[in-house]
C-alpha cells in the first residue's frame, strides 16, 4: 500500500503507483473494477509477447443497477510496459497513450481479455456527484496547459452528464474541430464515441438537422459503428420520420453490436435497437407489432428496464392481464425486485391494482428500504382505499430517502381521507421534507377536515390540491372530493382555471355532466375560448352526440388553429364523420 497525499490530480496518484512498480508489465485496475477471473490465462499469454509495447483489454461498464445489464462496452489500454518515458498526464481521464510510440500500431494489440468495471451503477453514481466534481478538475486542468481534442472531448462529456446541453455542444463542437491538429479522427481512439455523444446533445436540443449531419460524418468515417446508426433512428423517431426510424433500427440489427474498439452501448444492435422499433410501431398505432418487438428485446433473459415496461405495458395495451404478464414478461427474465416493480408499474395504470399491490409489497419485502417501493405500494393501497395500510408503508420511507417527499404525501392523503388521530403529528414532522405550498395545502385540508376555516392558499397550491381531487375522484371518494373543492377554491388561481381544473377530472373520470357544466359555466362567466370549447367536443363524442361534439370542435381550431389537440379533434370528427356519410351512401 502506497499514501500519496490527493493534489487534484488523478494522474500524479497514477504515476506514483508506476514508479514504484518492478516488473516487465504493468497493468492498471481502479478499485471498482475486476478481471474477468476465466480470462488470467490470457493476461498471462500476454506478457509472453515481447513484441507488443501495450495491450486494449475489453472494459465492460455497468450503468443504471446491475441485474438490468445495461452497459458500455469499450477497448481501454491498461496494459503496457514498465518504461521511464510510459507515464499518465491530465488531472481527469487521465492517459499515458500519448507516450507510446506513434506510427507503429502494430506494438499496441486489441485482445479479449475482459474488465468489469462498477463504478457508474446507480446506487454508487448516486453517492458522488462525479460530473460535477469532474468540471471543476477539467477547468483547472485549462488554466495549466492548452487544451486539446480529448481535454475539449472530456469537458464536453461532462457538461452532457449534468445536462448542460448548450455547453456540451459547445465543447464537443470545439474538440471535433482539433481532431485533425491532435493527429486525425481515425487515430484519436475516443472519436467515435464523440461523434455519438455530439449527436446526441444536438437531439437533445432538437437540432435534428445537425444531430443528422454529425452522424453521417461519423459514419463516413465509421461505417462499422452501431451506435452512430442507433442514435438515427432516436433522431429520426422523435422529428416524427417513422419510416426512417424504422429503417434505421433494423439496419442496427443486421450490423449487430459494434466491434470491441469501439466504445458502445450493449444493446444497440439487439435488444436496445428492437425497443426503438416496437416504439416505432406504437407510434404508428401498431400495439401488435409493437408488443411482438418488445418481448423479442427481451427473449435472450434481457432485463432492461425500458424493454421489460415496455412490454408489460403493450400486453395490457392489447387487452392481456396480471396472468399473461407473468407468462410473457416475467418469465422471459429472472424475476428481480426491479423487474417486479416494472411490471407492477404497467399492471397499475392499466387498472389492475391488485396484481401491482402483490408485486409492489414482494418488492418491499426484499428491499424493506427501497423507498420508490414503498411508495408505489402506498399508491396502491391508496387506491384500493386501504388508507392506514398505506400510511403505514409510506411512513416508514426514512427523511433522508430521496423518495421521501413523496411519500409524505402519500401518507398525509391517507391519513387525511381515514380522519387519522396522528395527522397533526405527521403534519408537523412532514414540514421540513414538503415544499411550504404543499404544505400549507395538506394543513388547509386538515383545517376543513376538523371543521376550521382554512387560510388563503398560494397558487402554487393548486397543482397538489388538482392532484388530491383527481386521486379521490378516481376511488369515487364524492364526500371528501366536495370537502377538497373548497380548497381549490381557497387557491389564489384564475376564476377559469379553476372550472377548467374541475372540468378535466370530471371529464376523466367519467363525471360528463359535471364537466359539461363547469366548462358551461366557464364560457358563460368568461366568454368561450379554445379550452372549453374543446372540453365540450371530448363530452359530447363521448355522450354520442357526434355532430354537436363536430361543432365545439370546429369552434376551438378557429380559436387556437395551432394547438395540436384542437388539430387533432378537429380531424378526428371529420374523418369519423366522412366515414359515417360514406357508410350511409353505400
Amino acid at each position: 500500500m502506497i499514501d500519496f497525499p490527493w493534489n487534484g490530480s488523478f494522474a500524479d496518484a497514477r504515476n506514483v503507483s508506476v514508479e514504484a512498480a518492478t516488473g516487465d508489465w504493468i497493468l492498471f485496475l481502479d478499485a471498482d473494477e475486476v478481471l474477468v477471473e476465466d480470462d488470467v490465462p490470457k493476461l498471462r499469454a500476454l506478457a509472453g509477447r515481447v513484441w507488443r509495447e501495450a495491450f486494449h483489454l475489453v472494459e465492460t461498464s455497468y450503468t443504471g443497477e446491475l441485474e438490468h445489464g445495461t452497459a458500455v462496452t469499450h477497448a481501454a489500454l491498461r496494459m503496457f510496459r514498465n518504461r521511464p518515458t510510459y507515464r499518465f498526464r491530465g488531472r481527469l481521464h487521465e492517459q499515458f497513450a500519448w507516450a507510446l510510440p506513434s506510427g507503429l500500431p502494430e506494438r499496441i494489440e486489441q485482445t479479449d481479455v475482459r474488465v468489469e468495471h462498477f463504478g457508474y451503477l446507480g446506487v454508487v453514481r448516486d453517492t458522488r456527484d462525479k460530473a460535477r466534481r469532474n468540471i471543476e478538475l477539467l477547468q483547472r486542468q485549462a488554466e495549466e496547459r492548452e487544451p486539446d481534442s480529448f481535454f475539449e472531448f472530456n469537458l464536453g462529456s461532462e457538461y452532457l452528464a449534468v445536462g448542460d446541453l448548450t455547453a456540451a455542444v459547445r465543447h464537443l463542437e470545439r474538440s471535433r474541430e482539433l481532431l485533425e491538429r491532435d493527429g486525425g479522427a481515425r487515430v484519436l481512439q475516443f472519436t467515435p464515441t464523440l461523434y455519438t455523444r455530439l449527436a446526441l446533445a444536438h437531439r437533445q436540443l432538437r437540432h435534428f438537422d445537425r444531430a443528422v449531419a454529425v452522424i453521417e460524418e461519423g459514419l463516413a468515417l465509421f461505417p462499422d459503428f452501431t451506435d452512430l446508426v442507433f442514435e438515427r433512428g432516436w433522431v429520426e423517431q422523435e422529428r416524427g420520420r417513422l419510416d426512417e426510424a424504422q429503417w434505421a433500427f433494423e439496419r442496427c440489427l443486421e450490423m449487430g453490436e459494434a466491434p470491441a474498439r469501439y466504445t458502445s452501448i450493449r444493446g444497440c444492435g439487439t435488444h436496445l435497437a428492437r425497443m426503438g422499433l416496437a416504439e416505432v410501431f406504437a407510434r404508428r398505432g401498431d400495439f401488435v407489432r409493437a408488443e411482438r418487438e418488445a418481448l423479442r428485446a427481451i427473449a435472450g433473459g434481457v432485463a432492461h428496464p425500458s424493454a421489460v415496461l415496455f412490454a408489460a405495458t403493450m400486453i395490457t395495451r392489447n387487452g392481456g392481464g396480471p396472468e399473461r404478464v407473468a407468462r410473457e414478461v416475467e418469465a422471459r427474465v429472472k424475476t428481480t425486485p426491479s423487474v417486479l416493480f416494472l411490471t407492477g408499474v404497467a399492471l397499475y395504470e392499466a387498472g389492475h391494482v391488485e396484481a401491482a399491490e402483490e408485486r409492489f409489497r414482494r418488492v418491499v419485502e426484499l428491499q424493506p428500504r427501497n423507498g420508490r417501493a414503498r411508495v408505489a405500494l402506498g399508491e396502491a393501497l391508496l387506491s384500493l382505499k386501504r388508507w392506514q395500510e398505506a400510511a403505514a408503508v409510506a411512513e416508514a420511507v426514512a427523511d433522508d430517502d430521496p423518495h421521501s417527499p413523496a411519500a409524505r404525501r402519500c401518507e398525509l392523503f391517507a391519513r387525511l381521507v381515514a380522519r387519522d388521530s396522528r395527522i397533526d403529528d405527521r403534519l408537523a414532522s412532514a414540514r421540513s421534507l414538503l415544499p411550504a405550498h404543499e404544505h400549507a395545502a395538506f394543513e388547509g385540508w386538515a383545517a376543513l377536515a376538523a371543521g376550521r376555516e382554512p387560510g388563503l392558499l398560494a397558487a402554487e397550491s393548486a397543482e397538489l390540491v388538482t392532484r388530491c381531487l383527481d386521486a379521490l375522484a378516481r376511488v369515487r371518494e364524492i364526500d371528501e372530493f366536495a370537502l377538497l373543492v373548497q380548497l381549490l377554491e381557497r387557491c389564489v388561481i384564475d376564476a377559469r382555471a379553476r372550472h377548467e381544473i374541475l372540468a378535466g377530472i370530471y371529464l376523466r373520470h367519467g363525471f360528463l355532466d359535471s364537466a359539461a357544466e363547469e366548462w358551461i359555466t366557464a364560457c358563460e362567466r368568461f366568454g368561450p375560448d379554445a379550452e372549453a370549447l374543446l372540453g365540450l367536443a371530448q363530452v359530447a363524442y363521448a355522450k354520442g352526440l357526434r355532430e354537436d361534439a363536430l361543432v365545439f370542435a370546429e369552434e376551438a381550431r378557429q380559436r387556437a388553429p395551432t394547438d395540436p389537440r384542437c388539430v387533432r379533434m378537429h380531424e378526428r370528427l371529420l374523418a369519423a364523420d366522412s366515414a359515417s356519410s360514406s357508410h350511409a351512401t353505400t
